[in-house]
């Protein structure tokens, strides 16, 4: 494996071994800038476009970990992958780069035939990532300008049907019932490609604050109240009184919950039954508030359980696939439930229902929205 030359930055605060790893990579081709410490590979990087960075883990000053943290908070840096250095006896600090945004690490004394491997895995990581916002970036766009001539198409729609510009036939107003139909299934669309973009670009802006999580279900309820009833189904809400504010974004968890109890709507039979439950309890150690969405629906096939959350993801079930849908909705709720420090998880039987728990941490204040 050959990696492509670039521009390294090598961070270290020894002089000599600074230089012998400069050699090393302009042996392979690199072109390569070098740093003592980490403020000065900061100005470096900021200076010029980096291809990546040899980062020393014991950096004077400021550490391999507090450079990264400085990388990985400006939207321009963070685009270098970063190798860490370090010697055997550091491997804690190492798996704390790693986990802190590290592409790879290296023990010294650095072999160069796995500083090549290394190197070329990053860049290939690197790629993969630049491909990935951009794809993002495409669909945000898209997403975007859509929604003028969606809501323009609905908006004439709407008047149409309303007879506002003049009387239509039954067949007319079928018609344009479709329309509307089939508009409301595009908005629905846009909407899930343009959270899929903010969630893979990491652009999913929450507005934190305590929130009642009964006020929040009644307003789930009565936005798809009709919908249930005209189904001849029954939603029934169970939440203690003396229930915690959680701590979360109320639109996000709105739309959590919606997205739920729409599923259990839309794959649960005429006359069916949906049940919501809340209540406190601790999960790893956090204080929580439990919440779960149950129905008698058509359940989940076996074969499809372990992919239920994957973007796309249509089950094959025949009966399933009678329902219309994106194939989005439950990958969007997973990243939401867990970008509010949450987890989500089922419980399915087939033929007989499913059960979909997730829960959100409690509110330290008191006060709910």
């Amino acid at each position: 494996m050959t990696p492509q030359p670039g521009f390294v930055l090598v961070v270290n605060a020894h002089k000599d071994e600074r230089a012998r790893q400069a050699r090393q990579l302009e042996q392979e081709g690199h072109h390569v800038a070098q740093a003592g410490d980490g403020w000065q590979a900061l100005e470096v990087a900021r200076a010029q476009p980096i291809d990546l960075i040899l980062l020393d883990i014991t950096a004077p000053e400021m550490d391999g970990c507090q450079v990264l943290a400085h990388l990985q908070d400006d939207p321009e840096l963070r685009q270098a992958p970063v190798i860490v250095v370090a010697a055997t006896s550091e491997r804690e600090r190492v798996i704390q780069c790693v986990e802190r945004g590290a592409a790879d690490y290296l023990f010294e004394p650095i072999d160069q035939t796995l500083l090549r491997v290394r190197i070329a895995n990053a860049q290939l990581a690197a790629k993969a990532v630049a491909a990935n916002r951009a794809q993002s970036e495409f669909v945000s766009l898209v997403a975007h300008e859509l929604k003028v001539p969606m809501t323009s198409i609905k908006g004439y729609t709407d008047i149409l049907l309303s007879g506002h510009v003049g009387p239509t036939n039954e067949a007319q107003v079928n018609f344009l019932r479709v329309i509307r139909a089939n508009v409301d299934r595009m908005n629905k669309l846009v909407s899930n490609l343009s959270d899929l973009a903010r969630i893979e670009a990491n652009r999913l802006l929450l507005e934190f604050q305590a929130l009642s999580l009964a006020n929040m279900l009644d307003e789930v309820r009565q936005s798809l109240g009709q919908q249930i009833a005209d189904k001849g189904q029954t939603m029934e809400v169970a939440v203690p009184d003396d229930l915690a504010p959680v701590w979360g974004d109320r639109s996000r968890l709105i739309q959590v919950i919606a997205n739920l109890v729409s599923n259990a709507h839309m794959y649960t039979p005429q006359g069916g039954a949906i049940v919501v439950t809340a209540e406190r309890t601790t999960d790893g150690g956090t204080d929580v508030v439990h919440i779960a969405v149950r129905d008698n629906g058509l359940g989940i096939h076996p074969n499809d359980q372990d992919k239920i959350f994957a973007k796309f993801f249509r089950a094959q079930d025949e009966e399933a696939q009678q329902e219309t849908g994106t194939g989005l909705g439950l990958s969007i709720t997973k990243h939401l439930v867990e970008a509010q420090g949450g987890r989500i998880w089922f419980e399915s039987e087939y033929r007989q229902g499913t059960t979909f728990h997730f829960t959100i941490p409690v509110a330290e204040e008191e006060i709910a929205a």
